[in-house]
């Protein structure tokens, strides 16, 4: 028997033949340096661990609670403390069991990015699980990854985690289960590896273990080391358990869910799968976060009421798998007071998108969901013709490209292209759309009094990463044909309440919008020749008029 190993023994007789409080520590080996295959780690000046090789891990044994503790690691060669080039001073708790992992590099150089040697230290450890369950806590320990979720199924394992970061918590699956994890960007579209982890054959019933992300995503870049792979390291110690590389991945979908039915009394939604609750209280002009869906396998779609539990409407549906969906709940469920009436239906796309297909522009599927307006047609700012006769219920044939710097305006006309019924500004910055793909729907009752006093018709942008949707404003800024018109004699201007103009037709179409560009008064075929304003916040404000021969005359006021 070595020096070394007596000193092990030693330590080991030290902590449990003493009354002093003891607690439950693991160490993992993960360093991934090809230079510092084994490492030795001392407490308190006496080595707890000799050579202790990467992708390794000791037994839990007891060391000392309650009382500072100097950690330290050293190469294999090492003979004292002395030899230690990584140090950590920690005090341990006795209610708690911890897990240490050593990761990153010693080497300054060979290493990118370098990450310099350390100790990540877990203090709510399992040793057990409940029996035919394993539980499992994930950490990534790799230099060069990014931030990544690990997922299996439609259940995230481990979230948004950083070089360094443990899961929050344990996973508990059946120890008999056969799992595909899978390795994805902290959104979920996209996977990078995916992994089998078959319990019956690993023998973890009962156990809680540990895995870890290990070794480079880019070896080339890390002196060829070890390549990117999930490791398991059980309680019992010993070389870690590599989970194999899969190419089969599961069956899949991404969806996106929103919220457009303006019938009034359908209100805030729960939905259902297969009697199960899958989305909790969504609301009218509202979306979910793009997520993953089973695919391949048919699902009845319930909807009900939020928080009563009575599903009022079902449909089934089947997913492709690899495909992403935009899901847009349209139509009416109330018996009476609206016209038309198309039934509560959901309307799909398959071909939908969570990003851009360039990362400096904005891509932008449009979808008709106005129960009673006429069909549209989509316009560029210039008039050229993006999308045809898109009817209630009908997606764009494709997306819309926006470039980065070029003009987000769209106009809306009928289906004839002839009639212009509105233009609307996407907001590509104020929304931070760059880079992302939004569901744009025509949303609302182009007649509300038909339509139980509901929301008027507008335009409402879904955001992938789901939420309140955006309302697009009306866009009013003055072309070069309406800059040469002539401007409108307002009075009195300042105004408190009413502002008046003079005009020589009998009537007008008017707009009032604020500095933005917001309308916030519209008055078709207006008689008077006063506008009250009395509502108004205190500001600047354009009035727009357009008159019977079309011509548009404009001028600026201040309420006050």
């Amino acid at each position: 028997m070595n020096v070394k190993t007596l000193l092990v023994f030693s330590l080991l007789w030290l902590s449990l033949s003493s009354k002093a409080q003891v607690t439950r520590v693991q160490f993992i080996n993960n360093c991934p340096e090809l230079a510092l295959p084994t490492i030795d780690i001392y407490v308190n000046g006496s080595l707890s661990v000799n050579d202790l090789f990467f992708r390794s891990s000791q037994a839990y044994v007891d060391l000392p609670a309650g009382t500072a503790l100097d950690i330290g690691v050293a190469e294999s060669t090492s003979l004292t403390v002395a030899d230690t080039f990584y140090n950590m001073n920690i005090t341990l708790n006795q209610t708690n069991v911890y897990v240490m992992v050593i990761d990153g590099v010693k080497s300054t150089t060979g290493y990118s990015p370098y990450k310099k040697l350390s100790m990540h230290v877990y203090n709510m450890g399992q040793e057990g699980a409940t029996a035919g369950k394993t539980d499992l806590l994930f950490l990534n320990g790799c230099t060069d990854a990014p931030q990544m979720d690990i997922r299996t199924g439609l259940d995230i394992l481990a979230n948004d985690l950083g070089y360094g970061d443990f899961s929050n918590g344990y996973t508990s699956l059946s120890a008999t289960g056969y799992y595909n994890f899978r390795i994805t960007n902290t959104v979920g579209n996209k996977t990078t590896h995916n992994y089998e982890a078959d319990f019956p054959t690993l023998s973890t019933s009962g156990l809680g273990v540990v895995v870890i992300g290990s070794g480079f995503m880019n070896p080339a870049a890390n002196s060829n080391g070890e390549p990117f792979g999930l490791w398991l390291s059980l309680p019992t110690g010993g070389p870690l358990v590599e989970l194999p590389f899969t190419t089969t991945a599961e069956k899949l979908a991404r969806i996106q869910v929103i919220h457009n039915s303006a019938d009034t009394g359908v209100g805030k939604l729960d939905f259902y799968v297969n009697n199960q609750k899958a989305i909790d209280t969504l609301d009218f002009r509202h979306a979910t976060a793009y997520m993953d869906a089973y695919a391949g396998l048919a699902m009845n779609v319930g909807i009900a009421k939020a928080g009563s539990g009575n599903q009022f409407f079902n449909t089934n549906i089947t997913l492709d798998s690899g495909k992403t969906y935009a899901a847009v709940l349209n139509g009416i469920e109330s018996d009476t007071n609206y016209l038309p009436k198309p039934a509560l239906t959901i309307d799909l796309n398959n071909n939908a998108r969570e990003e851009a297909t360039v990362a400096t522009s904005t891509d932008v599927l449009y979808m008709h969901g106005s129960t009673d307006a006429p069909a549209i047609d989509i316009r560029k700012a210039d008039n050229s013709s993006l999308f045809a006769d898109l009817n209630y219920g009908d997606f764009s044939a494709s997306y819309g490209t926006i470039a980065q710097g070029g003009v987000p305006v769209i106009k809306i006309d009928t289906g004839s292209g002839n009639v212009l019924m509105e233009k609307y500004e996407i907001k590509i910055t104020d929304w931070n759309l760059t880079g992302k793909s939004v569901t744009i729907l025509f949303s609302g009752f182009a007649t509300p009094d038909s339509n139980s006093g509901g929301p008027a018709l507008s335009m409402w942008a879904a955001l992938p990463e789901g939420g309140a949707m955006k309302e697009l404003p009306v866009y009013t800024t003055v072309d070069n044909a309406a800059a040469k018109a002539k401007h409108i004699k307002l009075f009195p201007n300042p105004a408190h309440n009413v502002i008046s103009f003079e005009t020589t037709t009998a009537t007008n179409n008017i707009l009032v919008t604020d500095v933005t560009g917001k309308v916030v008064i519209r008055l078709d075929n207006y008689s008077k020749t006063g506008i009250d304003i009395s509502g108004l916040a205190s500001g600047t404000y354009l009035l727009l008029m357009q008159d019977e021969e079309g011509t548009i005359n404009y001028s600026e006021f201040i309420k006050q």
